[in-house]
């Protein structure tokens, strides 16, 4: 998984931007200096052995739960966060993108990899 786009999008943060979302669970986001590598096999076997109904991973015959907090404390995160208000007139580079439209986690998705995808051409 690319993450390049993190630490793009670091170098771009103002310093209110920043201060906002240190006081959120993302906060561990803005420290990122460096692209880090994610197991997409790893991330894909964990999606397709989700139980939603039972809050909890499949493996082998065993339910095992994990919650948010057990997720950020595993990872070391932060389990409490502040507000972080986005005002209609406050238009960021994220807001751009969409342009007016709403922002969901498959349109990001979506944007992410026409992102890529457009990279990938560039450099042929």
């Amino acid at each position: 998984m690319d993450t390049d786009i993190i630490v793009e999008v670091n170098r771009k943060l103002s310093d209110l931007q920043r201060e906002k979302l240190d006081k959120t669970l993302f906060k561990w986001l803005t420290h990122m200096v460096e692209p880090i590598n994610i197991s997409c096999s790893l991330l894909r076997e964990l999606v397709n052995r989700w139980s939603p109904n039972d809050q909890s991973f499949r493996i082998k015959e065993y339910l095992v739960p994990l919650s948010v907090v057990d997720v950020c404390m595993g990872l070391g995160l932060g389990i409490s966060g502040g507000e972080v208000r986005i005002e209609d007139n406050n238009l960021g580079l994220v807001s751009n993108l969409f342009e007016g439209s709403d922002i969901t986690v498959c349109g990001i998705v979506d944007k992410l990899k026409d992102r890529n995808m457009n990279r990938k051409k560039k450099t042929r």
